[in-house]
């Protein structure tokens, strides 16, 4: 099982890396990438108000990545340093499916109001 979770721990890393790749092409290169938020099937160049969808998702963004990262952190520790009540690590990944769902339809909400 240790291999499972040192594999999970991986995809989650990868995961926060390309979350924060993400909010770096929308926030600081002001870039609408297709991918994560996007499918790649949007034709980005018909976006109503590139500027504002840019503004508005990139928070979500971030706290996904920020999100991400905790939770490799919090599984981390669990795996390498000390075990962790489970109260903590199922709290960890409801909160985690949680903030995942609730992305989903957020980004969906904004993906409607510019395209």
């Amino acid at each position: 099982m240790n291999d499972f979770n040192s594999f999970m721990d991986v995809i989650c890393l990868l995961c926060f890396g390309y979350m924060a790749y993400q909010w770096y092409c929308f926030k600081i290169k002001r870039e609408i990438k297709t991918g994560m938020v996007l499918s790649k099937d949007v034709p980005v160049n018909k976006c109503k108000d590139k500027e504002a969808y840019i503004d508005e998702v990139s928070g979500y963004i971030l706290l996904m990545a920020v999100i991400f990262l905790a939770e490799t952190v919090v599984f981390m520790v669990n795996n390498y340093i000390t075990p962790l009540p489970d109260a903590v690590v199922i709290g960890v990944i409801v909160l985690f499916i949680a903030v995942l769902i609730w992305f989903g339809i957020k980004t969906k909400k904004i993906y409607e109001k510019y395209w």
